[in-house]
């Protein structure tokens, strides 16, 4: 969490002082300006492709994710789809680098899912958080960095960041310090220790 918010730092200091430093800037924090039609239809196929192997593959994964254990006692392929998995992930990284970033890629991808993971336990729920918080700070972003002055992608890992705090608070408040660690779903509470 904090490696993100301190590239999102990073964006704008390079901004501020190193005008000259563009194309570096570019490759470290993507530029959106630079997406031409070709790369919106190559981000739009290849998002569809992966939304649709992910909608297949949910169920096992989420198996094999929780328990992996007794996912490949059951006959669940747990190697095989880890592969597979990391393989979409690839993909999707490889096609958000050019707007987004080589570094900036790890915020959207972890801190909305980790504000996300701290609001629910079930996990469509947290999946539809996770997109609702990464398409929020997006187009706060870009609205920010269109009437600002500083790049969108500052404003866009500083808003993930915002919404990551927000869910520690709320979670502290909805789950006192004593309920905080709440056993895994799939152990047994044990009787407490006397």
């Amino acid at each position: 969490m904090l490696l993100s918010f301190v590239l999102g730092l990073g964006v704008l200091f390079l901004s501020i002082y190193t005008r000259k430093a563009t194309g570096a800037v570019g490759v470290l924090f993507g530029s959106i300006l630079s997406v031409t039609t070709k790369d919106v239809l190559i981000t739009t196929g290849s998002g569809a492709l992966i939304l649709i192997l992910m909608a297949v593959l949910f169920r096992p994964l989420l198996f094999a994710s929780i328990e992996p254990e007794v996912a490949e006692a059951r006959g669940v392929p747990v190697q095989q789809l880890s592969i597979l998995f990391l393989i979409l992930l690839a993909i999707s990284v490889a096609v958000a680098v050019q707007v987004i970033g080589v570094l900036l890629v790890f915020a959207l991808l972890v801190v909305p899912a980790a504000a996300a993971e701290h609001l629910t336990h079930r996990p469509w729920l947290a999946m539809a958080l996770s997109v609702l918080i990464s398409l929020t700070a997006t187009l706060g972003g870009l609205i920010l960095a269109f009437i600002g002055r500083w790049p969108a992608s500052f404003y866009i890992v500083s808003l993930t960041s915002l919404f990551y705090f927000i869910a520690l608070i709320l979670r502290a408040l909805r789950f006192p310090r004593r309920y905080r660690e709440m056993p895994h779903p799939s152990r047994e509470m044990l009787p407490p220790s006397t």
